[in-house]
């Protein structure tokens, strides 16, 4: 844990930061001169040590606004050259490394970053599974009537003049997975490629409501999607 301190202002504050700061000791040295009973000077010097606050919240007060005060826990304190981060150079250095969304992103623009890399991740799933075909059946072996008489035909009619029997339609046997309409990813890509500066949070707010409704109906379409795949 450590303390941080500028200087202070108000007189409270300063005698709390003094207090914290501890004491220390200070040679103090007194010359008199005196005459004897003779009428001589006589030069007297004493010296001891005496007890003041590292501090004092007069000298706290009038600290510079450069110097920053810490207090370590179970060290001695230090007072150190405050910098500046966006005029340091080294610091200065790492604020225009840092590149992105200012202010701190949105939870809808978070959203959508999301459904992009899902859609991406889903496309990649779909891509490598291939269209899902099933070979055609053999046409079956229709059996004989009795005496060796094949069936009739669909377009032949019986002797007594009736109607043919209705024959059912043989079901496909063949089932591809086929797009009906724009996916979210066509959606997406198709706003980067006419606006490619845009952000995540400007290209939802470019987005209109019947879009916002598509992309929405999309998204629950892909996550069921995506859930059957196994994700």
């Amino acid at each position: 844990m450590c303390a941080v301190y500028l200087a202070p202002n108000e007189k409270k504050t300063a005698e709390e930061v003094s207090e914290g700061l501890g004491k220390t000791t200070k040679l103090a040295i007194s010359d008199s001169l005196s005459r004897d009973g003779s009428g001589l000077l006589r030069r007297s010097i004493s010296r001891r040590n005496e007890e003041r606050p590292l501090m004092t919240p007069d000298e706290l007060k009038k600290l510079d606004r450069d110097n920053v005060i810490l207090i370590p826990e179970r060290q001695h304190p230090i007072i150190a050259e405050r910098i500046v981060y966006y005029e340091d150079p080294y610091f200065k250095g790492l604020m225009a490394a840092q590149k992105g969304p200012l202010p701190y992103p949105s939870r809808e623009g978070e959203g959508l970053r999301r459904l992009r890399e899902t859609v991406e991740d889903l496309t990649r799933r779909i891509e490598a599974r291939g269209i899902i075909s099933y070979p055609a059946s053999p046409d079956p072996v229709l059996p004989t009537g009795p005496g060796g008489e094949k069936p009739l035909d669909a377009t032949e009619k019986p002797d007594d003049g009736s109607a043919p029997p209705a024959q059912a339609e043989p079901a496909s046997t063949t089932s591809e997975v086929a797009a009906s309409g724009p996916t979210a990813q066509a959606m997406l890509q198709k706003m980067r490629e006419e606006k490619p500066a845009l952000s995540a949070e400007e290209m939802l707010e470019e987005l209109k409501p019947q879009e916002k409704r598509a992309l929405a109906t999309m998204q629950g379409i892909e996550q069921k999607l995506l859930r059957k795949l196994g994700a």
